[in-house]
């Protein structure tokens, strides 16, 4: 195994997860996946904007994955891209997110 990409593992992780977490979203946002994750109360009020008492309806958890999806693609995205901008405390803050909404939804991850 070539040595230099254990250097910085991260980069070649995130630039063979992030094309596959996309098809992945694609095929879900299609419709042509059943998958979806369950939905906690927290992720509710973050991409919803306010708390939710009642069951969810396939729609809303749908509008929810595909935010959550697109939260980790982010993070994956951001750590090869050569954006300076990637620095700041705002995107190390959403990569952070992204990254503990990836182990928190891995098992969801499937078609």
């Amino acid at each position: 195994m070539d040595t230099l990409k254990l250097y910085n593992l991260k980069i070649d992780i995130a630039k063979y997860l992030a094309p596959r977490l996309s098809e992945f979203k694609e095929i879900f946002a299609n419709k042509n996946s059943p998958t979806i994750q369950q939905v906690q109360k927290e992720e509710i009020q973050y991409y919803l904007g306010y708390d939710y008492e009642v069951e969810l309806n396939f729609n809303e958890k749908e509008t929810i994955w595909i935010r959550i999806l697109d939260d980790i693609i982010f993070a994956f995205e951001s750590y090869y891209k050569e954006d300076k901008s990637f620095n700041s405390k705002e995107i190390i803050e959403k990569q952070n997110r992204g990254l503990k909404l990836f182990a928190k939804s891995f098992k969801d991850l499937w078609i």
